[in-house]
């Protein structure tokens, strides 16, 4: 099972902005899937969001090792996460950032609005 692990930091944030969230997908932001603000425009893997959900949704359904929250991804996702994915909380720019073992994935990590229900539909690139 792949781990994402979540700073202290980060954790307080999300618990600030969305108390009661217990469950978040973790996407790519690149126009690849429902979720994406970036349209069509398939910036491949270079931004990322977390998505409020009630509960795992197709083809978000691989969950990861993380605490204290529920995180699922996609197969697409695994590509871009490498081996050691990391949620951290940039205090000076005051923004959500993903890492991992080779450096920034993402360095204003998106955080999307709760999502009550999925249509399952993707967009194209």
């Amino acid at each position: 099972m792949m781990k994402v692990t979540m700073t202290t930091s980060a954790a307080q944030v999300l618990r600030d902005k969305l108390p009661h969230q217990k469950v978040f997908l973790l996407t790519t932001n690149d126009g690849a899937n429902e979720f994406s603000s970036a349209g069509g425009a398939c910036m491949i893997g270079d931004r990322f969001q977390l998505v409020p959900v009630e509960q795992a949704v197709e083809p978000f359904t691989e969950r990861v090792q993380t605490d204290p929250y529920e995180i699922y991804i996609s197969n697409y996702e695994k590509m871009f996460l490498g081996d050691a994915p990391r949620v951290t909380f940039n205090e000076h720019l005051h923004l959500l950032q993903l890492t991992n073992e080779t450096g920034i994935l993402d360095a204003n990590l998106h955080l999307a609005e709760p999502v009550a229900s999925y249509s399952g539909a993707a967009h194209d690139c």
